[in-house]
């Protein structure tokens, strides 16, 4: 692991992904409602996990969604921009204490903000015995993870909403978030596609 570097953005990074809702459904009161997600391109570049969402009914008006009408199979276009979190003090760099103890964290809104849990890389390779000659296909799949905020402490309220998204990069979009400073973190923006009208605008959650 190579040394901490808080950095700051020269320019933003803005990532738009496309999710099919795989399922929706109502849970308890503290994160009313739960939606599975499913990357829209992920079958063709290998096994990428279910993004998930758990979110109140304010969240689901910001994204024009009505929890009455059937939500399976629709698509949810999410918006990622990437931000750096402001610093407390220089003092890490002297001390070499945790980046927690130098960036200011609680800056970020925990309604919005979403922290870079991983930037992976898998490549998955099939052996095709049934041609001839048999012959091997090898997919790759580069994957932003980010998740939100979590409270500190052993005994903490999950937040609502609480997101974990897993979200398919392209060569230069992975380059892009390997060269992301260690004190960015991103926004996210989400709106309901209408299958009638076609793809409204992003719109910010609340």
């Amino acid at each position: 692991m190579g040394p901490f570097n808080p950095g700051v953005l020269k320019t933003s990074l803005a990532i738009e992904a496309r999710f099919h809702i795989a399922s929706f459904a109502e849970r308890h009161s503290t994160s009313p409602y739960r939606l599975e997600l499913r990357s829209e391109d992920g079958t063709r570049h290998g096994d990428v996990p279910v993004s998930t969402a758990e979110v109140d009914e304010e969240t689901l008006r910001a994204w024009g969604i009505d929890p009455g009408k059937r939500l399976a199979g629709r698509v949810l276009r999410v918006g990622f921009t990437s931000r750096t979190m402001p610093r407390r003090g220089d003092r890490g760099h002297e001390t070499g204490l945790l980046s927690g103890d130098f960036l200011d964290t609680g800056s970020v809104d925990r309604r919005t903000g979403l922290f870079v849990l991983s930037v992976e890389k898998h490549e998955k390779t099939t052996v095709s015995l049934c041609s001839a000659p048999p012959f091997r296909t090898t997919t790759t799949a580069r994957l932003l993870v980010l998740g939100t905020p979590q409270p500190g402490g052993t005994l903490y309220r999950v937040p609502c909403p609480d997101y974990r998204f897993h979200v398919l990069l392209d060569e230069a979009q992975y380059a892009s978030c390997l060269a992301l400073p260690d004190a960015a973190y991103f926004v996210v923006a989400a709106t309901l596609e209408d299958p009638a009208a076609g793809a409204g605008a992003q719109r910010e959650v609340p």
